[in-house]
């Protein structure tokens, strides 16, 4: 059955769901438009997990100093980066302490002790700042933030590797999509 909604025509509509004057629908583009999504948000945290778990971030941190990015996020980036840690120490703490007096027992008592969590996480890094700041501030602020500077050799074997992936990652993805870019 082929109908018209407005200027939509519903051929290539697969679900449909109608709410007074409006008009829900996943056809094939949608589909198609959310798997190119997906494949490029995952290709693109696949890249950023290759640069952080194979570069020291101190390294990172320094070579975006030489490329003369803000010092302002260059400092934002150490302290989020650091506080990563220091959040999970906490939360892996707590939780700890939490499991070790029964607190994820049953369902509901899980979710009051999750609530709790999250509580005292705030809290617990809401002070942890507040020391650091004082910290950093009683040895005349943060600092400069320096990497070692050294130079790294080059493997082919890595290179090409690299290549062949890149290659057949591309060619994966113009025969999926169907043509050039």
């Amino acid at each position: 059955v082929h109908t018209t909604h407005g200027d939509l025509s519903t051929e290539h509509i697969i679900v449909s769901l109608s709410f007074g004057q409006w008009l829900i629908f996943i056809d094939f583009s949608s589909i198609k438009a959310a798997f190119e999504l997906f494949f490029l948000s995952t290709g693109s945290v696949s890249c950023l997990y290759l640069l952080i778990l194979t570069t020291p971030f101190t390294e990172i941190l320094y070579e975006m100093k030489k490329w003369k990015v803000p010092s302002v996020l260059i400092e934002m980036m150490a302290l989020t980066y650091r506080f990563i840690f220091v959040v999970y120490n906490h939360a892996t703490v707590i939780r700890h302490s939490q499991t070790a007096r029964l607190g994820y027992s049953s369902a509901g008592r899980s979710i009051f002790s999750l609530g709790a969590l999250a509580s005292a996480l705030f809290l617990q890094c809401f002070q942890t700042g507040k020391k650091l700041t004082r910290a950093a501030e009683s040895r005349g602020g943060w600092g400069e933030i320096t990497g070692t500077g050294r130079t790294y050799s080059v493997s082919i074997r890595n290179w090409l590797y690299t290549g062949f992936v890149f290659a057949l990652l591309l060619f994966l993805f113009l025969n999926v999509r169907g043509g050039p870019l």
